[in-house]
């Protein structure tokens, strides 16, 4: 029995799914199987995926979805550890060797994930580099309230164990682009804690007709994934929202400040190329980001 199972589920992108399977295969942990699930696709993905002969496991099945082509690679695969590679994403060649680590060190963790690197439909990383990690949210451990305010991860960066996707069962079929955001929220919920690896370790691919670009269906299944959670952990939820309510009051308060002390602002943080007229007009902080360091203070005190 292999100790990790990579799991690509596959509809219609056959340009692409090579690199993933590439990616997975050129691992420096070795053991593993790769488990292709070709959700009725109508392109060249079965080719493709014989062009890996042996080394990959092929499975056929009907259209169900992006949840449920996951759901029976969980069935048809046996690793101890779990992996969710789509078709359209590929990895680092150290991404499960790090992972195994972790895991196999402390039996306490339910899951490990890891920053990215997000590219273009080429693949070639794109020049502003957005990060999974945040200075002020709780990054390992029990993570429910980080990925309430908007702590979304991608798929392909978390390895779970097979014993806990057991225990909080798999992908909900109903939830389409968010159904892996649900998942780690479920995981969560019930106890089990995560470790953030802050190594860029999944790269992830964007493109104009990808599912993330869908803001439709983006939108109508986070709203579903969140009453569905509202059901499950209404103690929860209600802590978030109290939480949510916070950070907005410390935004308001932030900006509320700025406002009125944005000619001191400037003076201490240098020149621009232009500054505001008057102090209802803009002015961007953004190029200082990377100066931006974490100080402590008092709780009633606001920082910018």
């Amino acid at each position: 029995m292999p100790k990790v199972s990579i799991i690509i589920p596959a509809f219609n992108q056959a340009r692409f799914l090579g690199a993933a399977i590439e990616s997975a295969l050129r691992q420096t942990f070795s053991d593993l199987e790769v488990v292709v699930v070709d959700d009725g696709s109508t392109d060249e993905t079965r080719q493709v995926a014989a062009g890996f002969g042996d080394r990959i496991r092929y499975i056929r099945q009907d259209n169900t979805g992006l949840p449920g082509a996951r759901n029976q690679g969980i069935r048809e695969s046996s690793g101890e550890y779990l992996c969710f590679l789509d078709s359209d994403d590929f990895y680092h060649p150290d991404k499960l060797q790090r992972q195994v680590e972790l895991l196999d060190g402390d039996p306490e963790l339910g899951f490990v994930y890891c920053d990215i690197v997000t590219t273009d439909e080429a693949g070639q990383p794109l020049p502003e580099q957005p990060s999974v990690n945040s200075a002020t949210r709780q990054m390992s451990g029990n993570i429910f309230q980080t990925l309430m305010l908007a702590g979304y991860f991608p798929p392909h960066t978390v390895m779970i164990r097979r014993t806990v996707l057991e225990a909080v069962g798999h992908f909900d079929l109903n939830l389409g682009g968010h159904a892996d955001y649900e998942l780690w929220l479920r995981t969560s919920a019930a106890g089990h804690k995560a470790c953030f690896i802050p190594e860029r370790l999944a790269y992830y691919r964007t493109y104009a007709t990808s599912m993330s670009k869908d803001g439709q269906h983006m939108a109508d299944t986070r709203l579903a994934t969140f009453q569905k959670l509202c059901r499950l952990h209404p103690d929860l939820i209600a802590q978030s929202l109290h939480n949510l309510q916070q950070s907005n009051q410390d935004l308001f308060l932030a900006n509320a400040w700025l406002n009125r002390n944005w000619e001191g602002v400037l003076k201490k943080v240098g020149t621009f190329q232009s500054a505001p007229d008057k102090a209802s007009d803009r002015c961007s902080l953004l190029k200082l980001l990377p100066q931006a360091r974490i100080a402590r203070g008092k709780k009633e005190q606001v920082a910018i």
